[in-house]
């Protein structure tokens, strides 16, 4: 329904309030499950140094974090033996430097034609500033499984011994004929590698949904037990865009929180907020993630012959105003000195 021209004339039976709040008008509004969005921003608190209170703090800077100090792993020499002679050992420190990216989107509403439409200013606002809200949110998501896959641990020696890992795929690969401990081999593992739980768990949907919530209610009272499993310590996030790969019916990203975070950043000046005639600038709070802030600029115009004008004869010029949204992510992965050795594992439920 291209700049509303289906709803121009006040000619359709059923009012505005009515079709906004029923279910014929929901399925235009549907948004994706972005558990990769959730999971991170649980986890960059225990990340930081500093907890909730740095991670706001870095949010009234007036440039990016670029660049977080942090002490390297490293070895001792372990004597038997008494001795005067003192040791040589010398820890050593690195520099983590952030990635910064920025999205935006935005959306632009004819205020001329407005008059003669039955949805209101109000109401063409709240639709558009949803659906770009929507599609906003997908792209943190899309990013966050890259980062994710590109942030995997790709060890073979180091992550575990129940499960097969496939050097190819960089993943752990549990057979079909073992998919009722799934978690509980994944738990085993990644204790295995140092982490402790609750383990932060991002996975597909389909049959990965399924097998959380089958396991989950087979307890005691059935002939196999498997919902132990789920009180081993699991915060589960379903993932709309992760797919697993050929041949497996569910994947999953495992981490210990604080292994991975999502910081956000937007620039002084529309945190203070300005108004200068043709254009307002000044933030905005995300309305799914609290933690989340855009910046919005509102920009006053007038179109002429097609731009945004579908009003005809009298209205070969409009009013026009624009709402464009943006903000900077970086994605942050806990420092190690062995390349590979991320924590970040990921698991696949084969299909055979």
């Amino acid at each position: 329904m291209a700049n509303l021209t289906a709803t121009e004339l006040l000619t359709v039976a059923l009012g505005v309030a009515q079709t906004q709040s029923a279910g014929i008008q929901k399925g235009e509004l549907r948004g994706n499950m972005n558990g990769s969005t959730d999971a991170l921003l649980d986890s960059t608190p225990l990340l930081i140094l500093g907890g909730a209170n740095a991670v706001a703090d870095l949010k009234t800077r007036p440039d990016h974090l670029i660049r977080i100090p942090v002490l390297k792993r490293t070895t001792r020499t372990v004597g038997t033996t008494r001795t005067c002679a003192t040791s040589t050992s010398m820890d050593d420190s690195a520099l983590v430097t952030p990635t910064w990216a920025t999205i935006t989107g935005g959306f632009k509403i004819n205020l001329s034609t407005s008059f003669g439409n039955m949805y209101s200013f109000e109401q063409q606002y709240t639709n558009s500033f949803n659906q770009t809200m929507r599609i906003l949110h997908e792209k943190i998501s899309l990013d966050n499984l890259t980062f994710l896959e590109a942030n995997k641990a790709t060890i073979a020696g180091q992550v575990g011994n129940i499960n097969t890992f496939n050097v190819l795929n960089g993943q752990m690969q549990t057979t079909l004929a073992n998919k009722d401990n799934y978690f509980g081999f994944a738990y085993s593992e990644m204790m295995q590698n140092r982490y402790s739980g609750p383990y932060s768990h991002i996975h597909t949907l389909g049959q990965m949904n399924f097998e959380i919530a089958r396991q989950t209610a087979q307890g005691a009272g059935n002939s196999t037990n498997l919902a132990w499993q789920s009180g081993l310590g699991w915060n589960h996030y379903a993932e709309q865009q992760f797919t697993g790969a050929s041949g497996t019916t569910g994947s999953s990203y495992i981490f210990e929180p604080g292994t991975v975070g999502l910081l956000n950043w937007i620039r002084p000046d529309f945190r203070a907020g300005k108004d200068i005639g043709t254009k307002i600038w000044t933030k905005i709070p995300d309305p799914l993630y609290p933690s989340i802030e855009w910046e919005m600029m509102v920009s006053l115009s007038c179109g002429d012959g097609n731009d945004g004008n579908t009003g005809g004869v009298g209205y070969e010029n409009a009013q026009l105003v624009s709402f464009e949204f943006s903000a900077d992510f970086s994605r942050l992965a806990r420092y190690t000195s062995t390349a590979g050795d991320t924590g970040v594992m990921k698991y696949a439920q084969m299909s055979s």
